[in-house]
């Protein structure tokens, strides 16, 4: 199972971006993040009142941490499963690792939420 070493380096960057990114969702998501200039989804939108801050940060936080946890499942999909990229060498490896990252990216940010539907 951990016979190829080439495996685990990208399995552990997978998932400390995956947990990152949950520790960098959950505080959004929760409401916990004033308007500020650093950390949160900013956008014009977001910027024009204090409730439209936190219902886009909610929003934009529970799409993070859906990113996060897909991240944590590729992590180990890729980690127990060596035999995938087992005949693949390392330049075609790292463009299934950008791949994957980009896969987990597109439905984080594309799944659709229940305040989404609401607002079409």
């Amino acid at each position: 199972m951990f016979n190829d070493l080439h495996n685990i380096l990208p399995s552990v960057l997978l998932f400390l971006l995956g947990v990152v990114s949950i520790g960098v969702g959950l505080p959004l998501y929760w409401n916990q993040i004033p308007s500020n200039p650093f950390y949160g989804i900013r956008i014009p939108k977001a910027l024009e009142s204090e409730e439209s801050w936190y219902a886009i940060n909610h929003v934009g936080g529970k799409r993070i941490v859906v990113a996060g946890i897909c991240f944590i499942m590729l992590a180990f999909i890729l980690i127990f499963s060596p035999q995938i990229f087992h005949h693949y060498d390392r330049q075609e490896n790292v463009l299934l690792f950008l791949g994957i990252v980009s896969i987990g990216v597109i439905i984080g940010i594309t799944i659709p939420t229940k305040s989404n539907k609401k607002e079409q």
